[in-house]
């Protein structure tokens, strides 16, 4: 299962309503690499794939790949908002450290 923090959430809708087409949902998936051991994505989709896991969160629909599932299993996204800039965070206690302390990343 995937979480979504209320500062997500937020930010989430505020993409949905943007978009010139209603979204399927948001996709979310993990490739390897990254300081952290993996690199993830997310972004509007417009199609649900048959392998695709699909989570209902709050009123936001997420779409995670087979391949993805596994790692994403417990991740919580986040949206911060702060000196340093705004983006996405997601925070994945099965990262492994790599950049000091690093379980998390800013998309």
């Amino acid at each position: 299962m995937v979480a979504l923090t209320e500062n997500a959430v937020n930010a989430i809708r505020r993409v949905f309503e943007t978009a010139e087409t209603p979204p399927a949902g948001l996709r979310i998936m993990v490739e390897e690499g990254g300081c952290s051991g993996y690199r993830y994505k997310m972004g509007l989709d417009f199609q649900v794939l048959d392998s695709d896991a699909v989570y209902r969160v709050h009123d936001i629909t997420v779409l995670v790949d087979a391949g993805s599932q596994p790692i994403l299993d417990g991740v919580e996204v986040d949206f911060v908002d702060g000196p340093e800039g705004a983006g996405f965070v997601i925070e994945n206690p099965k990262a492994k450290p790599g950049c000091g302390s690093c379980h998390s990343h800013t998309c």
